[in-house]
């Protein structure tokens, strides 16, 4: 849970504030959230978000 506001700030900065995640909400309004930006059409972002990471 502590690495949510993390990882939002990070989505917002790559999509240069096209895409902003509530991370203070309830968990069911955060999910809605989640579900809305599925079906929103692709943002362009800076660089990929699994850039560096290893399985």
């Amino acid at each position: 849970m502590r690495r949510r506001h993390a990882l939002s700030l990070e989505v917002m900065i790559r999509s240069r504030g096209a895409v902003q995640l509530p991370t203070r909400l309830f968990a069911r309004q955060q999910k809605d959230a989640l579900r809305a930006l599925r079906a929103a059409p692709p943002v362009r972002l800076i660089r990929s978000i699994t850039d560096g990471i290893t399985a």
